[in-house]
């Protein structure tokens, strides 16, 4: 999740062809041209496509619409990298993706426009105005290295981000439907602590750590523990270590679960 403003990484885009097999239609791959593009772009490429891979195995709705969303996604995106060839990689801004970044930003699901109406819109407006989604789209560039900790602390309250991150740490959860399934689990049960301390204004939650992030409630840390997250997470953990008010419980053990 870390990354300097110059790091780039490559990816590959395939070019296909229509061949007949067997009578028919089918597309067929090529070739593949790589290109260079900065390094928070490449991590959601990944996720996206992860994705896709995903719900060839797991036929569950969600995993499906998610292939699908994946899928259209990738696809813009190619077009968008065909197109502007021509521009250094550290200066690319994508049309595509920064969307998708500037809500990950602020822990916001990227495909659900009732979900993204809600958090963006301006407290105390019944509507979003122009000048509020050019703040929120446009104000800064997602890309920049400075904003890896708001990414890494925002990204749990996203499933499908967190799922990705599992899925690099252990790339066999790609089609684990029981996997895929906890992780919805967990994200629930983050939402409801999250509801639970709003409904007691409980303000122990005010305690940020080094970076200005809040620091971790409990049931976050037992979705990184459990979804096997300690390494990606672990700058976030060690600040809970010193919070006296959330033991850390240790799965295996007589303590109390987390």
């Amino acid at each position: 999740m870390d990354w300097e403003d110059t790091t780039i990484r490559t990816i590959e885009i395939a070019k296909v062809k229509r061949v007949t097999v067997n009578e028919k239609q089918v597309n067929k791959v090529s070739s593949y041209i790589t290109y260079e593009v900065p390094a928070v772009y490449h991590r959601l490429v990944c996720q996206l496509v992860a994705e896709e891979a995903h719900g060839l195995r797991h036929h569950s709705h969600k995993s499906r619409c998610r292939q699908m969303y994946a899928r259209r996604v990738l696809a813009e995106f190619a077009d968008e990298m065909v197109r502007n060839t021509a521009q250094p990689p550290t200066s690319f801004w994508s049309l595509t993706l920064t969307t998708i970044l500037q809500r990950q930003l602020r822990a916001v699901h990227d495909a659900y426009m009732p979900f993204v109406h809600a958090a963006i819109v301006r407290k105390g407006e019944d509507s979003l105005t122009i000048s509020r989604v050019t703040e929120i789209y446009l104000r800064e560039d997602p890309t920049c290295a400075y904003l890896s900790p708001h990414y890494c602390h925002h990204l749990l309250y996203i499933p499908e981000p967190r799922w990705y991150l599992a899925t690099v740490v252990n790339p066999g959860r790609v089609g684990d439907a029981e996997f895929y399934n906890v992780v919805r689990e967990h994200h629930e049960q983050i939402l409801m602590a999250i509801r639970e301390e709003k409904r007691k204004k409980k303000e122990e939650y005010c305690l940020c750590d080094s970076h200005g992030m809040p620091v971790l409630r409990r049931a976050e840390v037992r979705a990184i523990i459990l979804e096997g997250l300690e390494d990606i997470f672990a700058q976030e953990l060690s600040t809970v270590v010193f919070r006296p008010t959330l033991p850390i419980a240790i799965p295996g053990t007589d303590r109390s679960p987390l």
